[in-house]
C-alpha cells in the first residue's frame, strides 16, 4: 500500500521560496521515497545550478521527481530541469496524459478539477497544473506498487502511453423520469447556491475554469441530507458537475449504489 510523506514548505498564503524548496529536496535525499511530487514553481532561476545538482542526486538514487509548471505558463523553473518530469495541465477528456521525452516539459495531464478533501475536514476543487502533476504522481505510484518495479517501469509505461491506472467514470443512462424525480427534490437547494438563480437540467455549472456554484461543499452537504446518501465517499470530478444534468446523473448513480 502506498504511503505519503509530506514536507511542508509553504505558508498559509501558499508562498515559499527557493531556499526552502532546496532544503526540502536535500532532506528527501535521506528519506526512502519513490516519487517526489512538487506542485509549485519559483519566481526566478537564480539557484538553477543548485537545483540541477540536487535533482541529479535524487535521480541517481532512483527517485522520480515530478514538478508542475507555473499556472498560466507552458514552461517554468524548476520544471524545465533535466532528470525530472515537468508537467503541465491540459484540457483533456478521453485520455489522461501525453508524453514526449524530447520536450523540456515532457508530460501533459488533465487540468480539470476534482472535488477533494482538505486538512480542514472540508472539501474543495483542486485543479490546474498542481492537480495535473499530482494525478501523474498517482498514476506512476500505481504502476510501481502494482508491479513492485523499479524506475524503468515508469519510463516504459509513459512511452507506451499506458493509462490503466486511471479508472474513468462509465457514462450511464438514466431515464428522464428518474432524473426528474431527483431534480424535483433538490432543485431548490441547487438554486440556493447557483450564482444566477433559476436552473434547469441544461444549466452549466462551470464557466471555463470558474465554478458557478458559490459553495460546492455546502451544497453537497444539504443534498446528501435530503437524499440520505454519502456524497463524499468518492472524489467528484469536474465532469460530474459540469451541468445540472451531469450532476443529477451522478446523484442517480450514487442512489443506485445505496439501494
Amino acid at each position: 500500500m502506498a504511503e505519503l510523506y509530506i514536507v511542508k514548505i509553504v505558508n498559509k498564503s501558499g508562498v515559499c521560496d527557493s531556499i526552502l524548496l532546496l532544503q526540502a529536496l536535500e532532506h528527501l535525499c535521506e528519506i526512502d521515497v519513490d516519487i517526489i511530487n512538487v506542485s509549485l514553481s519559483v519566481a526566478n532561476d537564480n539557484y538553477r545550478e543548485e537545483f540541477e545538482k540536487i535533482i541529479y542526486k535524487l535521480h541517481n538514487q532512483g527517485k522520480i521527481i515530478n514538478i508542475s509548471v507555473r499556472n498560466g505558463c507552458q514552461i517554468s523553473f524548476p520544471a524545465d530541469i533535466s532528470n525530472c518530469y515537468g508537467i503541465v495541465g491540459k484540457t483533456m477528456n478521453d485520455i489522461q496524459y501525453e508524453f514526449n521525452a524530447d520536450q523540456d516539459i515532457q508530460i501533459s495531464s488533465s487540468l480539470y478539477p476534482l472535488f477533494v478533501p482538505t486538512i480542514s475536514g472540508m472539501s474543495q476543487w483542486f485543479g490546474g497544473n498542481s492537480k495535473a502533476t499530482a494525478m501523474m504522481s498517482g498514476i506512476m505510484g500505481r504502476w510501481k506498487c502494482y508491479k513492485d518495479a523499479d524506475y524503468d517501469i515508469v519510463e516504459k509505461n509513459l512511452k507506451k502511453n499506458i493509462d490503466s491506472a486511471i479508472i474513468t467514470n462509465v457514462e450511464k443512462q438514466y431515464t428522464s423520469l428518474q432524473k426528474e424525480k431527483v431534480f424535483e427534490k433538490i432543485s431548490a437547494v441547487i438554486e440556493k447556491y447557483y450564482c444566477d438563480g433559476m436552473i434547469s437540467l441544461d444549466t452549466k455549472f462551470w464557466d471555463g475554469n470558474k465554478c458557478r456554484i458559490t459553495n460546492t461543499y455546502s451544497l453537497l452537504c444539504e443534498v446528501q441530507e435530503i437524499l440520505k446518501i454519502d456524497l463524499f465517499k468518492t472524489v467528484i470530478a469536474y465532469e460530474d458537475m459540469y451541468t445540472c444534468d451531469t450532476f443529477i446523473s451522478y446523484i442517480c448513480r450514487m442512489l443506485k449504489e445505496y439501494r
